[in-house]
């Protein structure tokens, strides 16, 4: 008979811990034991709970140690001190369905296969199948706020009968099951694997303002790009994104000149959106094989917000007389303001001048109304953000409008220099890019992509169980249970790995590590983190 070992994180989300424990009481019926890492500091009163539960875990810390940390301490627990065969990875806010566990147990027990999955079924996909269910979830995080009507035991969709399907490299720590035999090829999580920005970069938010990454948080909403086009022949659009994990710590860093003058500094693996030498086309290529040369998207300039008497006076003029004009078909969008000839007319353009915004003067041939139109959508996004006129500076102005990425759209690559270790701030949103000084950037993935990665490469034998299901309180755009942890997990691993390591996982043409056999620089990392 197998060992097996539930275990799991908890950074705070006391009652999703509850629901994820007692799931495991009332489906499996394999002998099995419980572990737990407390991960948020001070968090007493889950500490509390899983004393009176009698569940072995660690913690409290006395600062956050981070989700990879933590699962390499679950690790240690479940192969260096102790010999389990088999530890199943879960998160504290998923909810096991009829027999999701057993399956995982039973097939590892009878096979050779040495990491099995589970498949999940989110908050989205309940209120998608059940529409009477959103009475439960307030807001666009859909944060639940009744658990006692358990919205969850609709989903039916389980199954005791084994359907076995190729292992999906993705949340494989939200309910997935490894054999010892994983830890021994590939070892334990890199805990200093993020691409990421220094803390001054500015990031464009919802309402069009440019601050440093470093004074974002959370739930924050931000201007977010495609990750990938919706179709060959459309460029990307932007979208608005949420800010879903953030994270500070220290990355060898390279620093890039642009042929307007504008830099950015990064760490050498985040990614950036260039243009192909001859086709229309866009990749993703990471900073530290950028060559001087070649062009990267940069579809906005970045602006201040103006404080002068005139540019207060133009916001309301915008306010009262403007208009914001879309063309859907062919992705573009101006801002319009009509007026009739005068002084007023003459003050609103010389104003728009100094501020080096184009437009165009129009006069309507009936009667003596002009119309200053500012047809490009970058300069209407600029103005907006500039004036921060009440009306008009809206996400409905620019979400779903196609980036420029022509002529102006493109910047030239003048210099590159490799900077050494900085401080840099990981940031992970919903859209999985976003616009990082005006340039279109790549989202941060966290601790699951490399992990997959380095198994496929060690030709780990893996599967999923598509019968085996579990509900998760994760909605995609926020992970409820985790009361701020980072570890949020995304479904484009594939395409990730082809740009990280140029080719397709497993037949990787630049070398990269499979096995981490210590873990003695996790210390020296966490301790220059920042933020925790």
């Amino acid at each position: 008979m197998s060992k097996n070992l539930f275990a799991f994180v908890t950074f705070g989300g006391l009652e999703f811990t509850k629901l994820a424990v007692q799931s495991i009481r009332e489906t499996v019926a394999n002998p099995y034991d419980l572990f737990a890492i407390v991960g948020k500091p001070g968090d007493n009163e889950t500490r509390d709970w899983l004393v009176s539960e009698r569940i072995s875990h660690y913690g409290v810390y006395d600062r956050n140690m981070g989700f990879p940390y933590s699962i390499n301490e679950i690790f240690d627990y479940a192969w260096k001190e102790r010999d389990y065969d088999n530890l199943i990875l879960m998160g504290n806010d998923i909810i096991l369905c009829s027999y999701a566990g057993d399956s995982l147990i039973n097939f590892a027990n009878s096979t050779d296969y040495e990491i099995i999955s589970a498949k999940q079924y989110d908050v989205r996909d309940l209120i998608k199948d059940y529409p009477e269910t959103s009475q439960y979830f307030e807001g666009e995080k859909l944060i639940i706020t009744d658990f006692s009507g358990k919205p969850w035991e609709k989903f039916t969709d389980y199954s005791k009968e084994i359907e076995v399907k190729d292992m999906q490299l993705f949340d494989i720590q939200n309910l997935c099951l490894y054999k010892k035999s994983v830890f021994d090829k590939v070892g334990y999580t890199d805990i200093n694997y993020f691409p990421c920005l220094v803390p001054e970069t500015p990031i464009l938010t919802e309402d069009l303002r440019w601050i440093p990454i470093d004074d974002l948080e959370v739930g924050d909403a931000i201007v977010g790009i495609d990750e990938y086009p919706e179709s060959p022949k459309v460029s990307r659009s932007y979208r608005r994104a949420i800010v879903e994990g953030k994270r500070t710590l220290l990355a060898e860093c390279v620093k890039v000149t642009l042929s307007d003058g504008r830099t950015f500094t990064c760490s050498e693996n985040h990614r950036w959106l260039i243009k192909r030498p001859i086709s229309e086309g866009y990749f993703w290529r990471e900073a530290g094989k950028l060559s001087v040369g070649e062009r990267i998207c940069a579809p906005l300039r970045t602006w201040n917000v103006e404080t002068s008497f005139d540019a207060g006076w133009l916001s309301g003029l915008y306010d009262g007389e403007g208009c914001i004009h879309h063309h859907r078909s062919t992705g573009n969008s101006g801002v319009s303001l009509a007026q009739k000839e005068g002084l007023v007319l003459d003050k609103a353009m010389s104003i728009l001048e100094s501020m080096g915004i184009p437009f165009g003067n129009y006069k309507r041939k009936d009667d003596s109304v002009h119309s200053i139109d500012i047809m490009m959508k970058s300069y209407s996004m600029e103005l907006l953000g500039r004036l921060q006129p009440t009306r008009l500076n809206k996400p409905e102005m620019w979400d779903g409008l196609r980036i420029r990425t022509k002529n102006d759209g493109i910047l030239r690559i003048e210099n590159i220099e490799h900077v050494g270790k900085k401080e840099v701030i990981d940031l992970q949103v919903s859209t999985k890019a976003f616009l990082a000084n005006g340039l279109v950037t790549h989202n941060c993935y966290f601790v699951d992509n490399d992990y997959a990665r380095r198994m496929d490469m060690a030709g780990i034998k893996g599967c999923t169980l598509t019968n085996a299901r579990f509900f998760h309180f994760w909605s995609r755009v926020f992970k409820q249970g985790s009361g701020g942890s980072t570890d949020h997990f995304f479904d484009n691993n594939l395409l990730y790995y082809k740009s990280k390591w140029d080719g397709v996982v497993g037949k990787e043409k630049r070398k990269a590590p499979i096995k981490i056999d210590s873990r003695n620089d996790e210390e020296e990392i966490i301790a220059l983190w920042r933020k925790r």
